[in-house]
């Protein structure tokens, strides 16, 4: 029994200095605010090429639940899609229909904790240049606001 204890107090010790693998279930976020919009716009263009998802909606309530978004932004975006006057568009597209081209995320001007960038969406014919906020906290970038005013009309 005093063997064994001290077998484990051995290995205890040997083992307290170690520092345990990185986990990789665990998601790092990208560093830059041009990074974060990114890989939101990948997982939301993902969802919405998913052919099991039979509704916009589907795809908005997922990912505004996903950690890209301050709760200010994922409000006013739950806001726009609950208000049936407004939910004829998709508040994180500025837009009614899903681009037909690629996207690009232009270069963030940082200030500070904020960042401002511009995300052009490719359609058919045209492009739709959507003008983003970010804020950091904790030295992460969220979305704080995607801002649609120049393509629909808020309703207050």
């Amino acid at each position: 029994m005093k063997r064994c204890l001290i077998i484990f107090l051995f290995i205890l010790i040997l083992f307290s200095g170690c520092k345990l693998p990185p986990r990789p279930w665990v998601n790092k976020r990208p560093a830059s605010p041009e990074g974060v919009v990114n890989e939101f716009y990948e997982l939301y263009f993902d969802c919405l090429q998913n052919e099991q998802v039979t509704m916009l909606d589907t795809c908005l309530e997922t990912q505004i639940g996903r950690p890209y978004f301050t709760k200010q932004s994922r409000e006013k975006v739950a806001k726009v899609v609950s208000n049936e006057r407004e939910s004829d568009y998709d508040p994180l597209l500025c837009a009614r229909n899903i681009p037909t081209g690629s996207y690009s995320v232009g270069i963030a001007s940082i200030s500070g904790n904020l960042a401002d960038l511009v995300v052009t969406f490719k359609y058919s014919q045209e492009e739709h240049k959507v003008p983003i906020k970010l804020i950091q906290k904790k030295e992460i970038w969220n979305i704080d606001d995607i801002d649609c005013s120049a393509f629909f009309k808020p309703n207050n």
